[in-house]
């Protein structure tokens, strides 16, 4: 099969970013020829890339900038009012209402729409494949729809979208027409492609499963699991003086670990002891330009590192003892966090501070797994993880705390392949 891969985010710092390059990977093994559009936001360089060696190669990529001059005139003059006030303050808004994005997001969009259905001509496509987040690449899929109808299309959906669809305690502020404007984008969206793809049940059913919404979006959906381990190999973890528990992402003000620092402190006033063999580490991005400095009663316990290349960072997590999941405090967890799916391909235990219901505790709360699970708010319930997990490692039993086989299964990459292959075929065969 030949795809038309559209992707904003390639191999980049972003979660979507490493998701889309490990689809690419699988999708190439398996055999399918896989042309990628993305945009210059990576550590790619120049305008056509044919990697032949690393992640991504056998492929060819496309990276088209987000070049804000080549929007229509009007659109540009009237950008020049945008800091001013009163009604051309209000007039400089006026196509981002219309358009549904700023002026360097449909840039983006026409210019990658154009560079596909130029590729298209020299060879013929059999479907098209772009994904969210952000939103750009479904703007250019609606318009390929537009110019190529022919074309299959599966659009990913990797979170709630438009913004303001994001459950508390994520708030993004949009005003009424904004949100209507972008709501009907959306609708078009769903209207327009043969394939729907969701990451868990539980943002399936957030996005269509409205009574509003038409049977059909439902019906061509398919849920696929972000991908596991793909190009890092785990190894075996020696024994050293120290618990290391390890989290690898992005900490955000929605993401907090406020009550695992206050259950850090219970555990060690209760038993001092641990202080010297308990070690909780940070790699990623914070919501600063530097990372965080540690409580200064914990300084010897916990750590926060740099961000490092994705290539760093699995040798990073291959050498620690369990590795540390964070949501936010959600009432429903509809979001899979692309790091549980890291996690699940690594052979360790997982502590997961997640909401009581949602994708973590289904894949996690089942078994032994389930002893590492608390609600992120919870600091009772996360010390009792904690001390789970330092009882089983002083007895050399974190073995028995590992994820099940059913739930490292559904992030494996034959498993996630098989689950794009059965999109791409329902939008073929929609679009025959």
């Amino acid at each position: 099969m030949k795809i038309a891969f559209v992707s904003f985010h390639l191999l980049n710092v972003t979660a979507e970013g490493l998701q889309a390059a490990k689809l690419v990977r699988i999708l190439c093994d398996a055999g399918h020829t896989v042309e990628v559009f993305t945009s210059e936001q990576n550590w790619l360089e120049g305008r056509r890339v044919e990697p032949r060696d690393g992640p991504l190669r056998g492929t060819t990529i496309h990276r088209i900038p987000a070049d804000a001059e080549t929007a229509p005139a009007w659109w540009r003059h009237l950008g020049a009012w945008d800091t001013a006030g009163g009604l051309r303050g209000k007039a400089a808004a006026l196509p981002n209402l219309l358009y549904g994005c700023r002026r360097e997001e449909w840039s983006w969009a026409t210019t990658t729409a154009a560079t596909l259905l130029e590729r298209h001509r020299e060879q013929k496509f059999d479907v098209l494949h772009s994904r969210l987040n952000p939103p750009h690449s479904h703007l250019a899929g609606l318009l390929v729809r537009k110019r190529l109808p022919t074309l299959p299309w599966c659009a990913y959906f990797s979170d709630p979208w438009p913004l303001h669809r994001f459950p508390a305690p994520y708030a993004y502020s949009l005003g009424r027409l904004s949100r209507w404007r972008l709501g009907r984008r959306l609708r078009v969206i769903h209207q327009q492609t043969d394939a729907l793809v969701f990451p868990s049940r539980w943002l399936l059913d957030h996005q269509v499963s409205d009574p509003a919404h038409p049977a059909a979006w439902r019906a061509k959906s398919t849920v696929a699991a972000h991908i596991g381990t793909v190009w890092d190999t785990p190894s075996a973890k020696p024994r050293d003086p120290f618990l290391r528990i390890r989290h690898a992402g992005f900490l955000m003000k929605e993401r907090r670990i406020d009550a695992l620092v206050e259950a850090v402190r219970a555990l060690l006033e209760r038993r001092p002891e641990l202080r010297h063999a308990l070690r909780l580490e940070f790699v990623g991005r914070y919501t600063g330009p530097e990372p965080p400095a540690p409580p200064a009663d914990l300084t010897d316990v916990i750590v926060y590192h740099r961000y490092e290349r994705p290539e760093a960072i699995g040798a990073w997590l291959d050498e620690a003892d369990v590795l540390l999941l964070v949501e936010a405090d959600l009432e429903l967890g509809i979001f899979f966090p692309s790091k549980l799916a890291d996690y699940l391909g690594m052979e360790r235990p997982i502590l997961a501070l997640s909401p009581r219901r949602g994708i973590a505790n289904d894949l996690l709360g089942n078994g032994a797994s389930r002893q590492l699970v608390a609600p992120p708010a919870d600091a009772a319930a996360i010390e009792r993880c904690l001390e789970t997990a330092v009882d089983a490692w002083e007895r050399d039993k974190l073995a028995s705390l590992l994820p099940d086989a059913e739930a490292r299964r559904q992030v494996a990459p034959a498993t996630v392949l098989a689950s794009y292959e059965r999109a791409f075929d329902h939008a073929r065969e929609a679009r025959a």
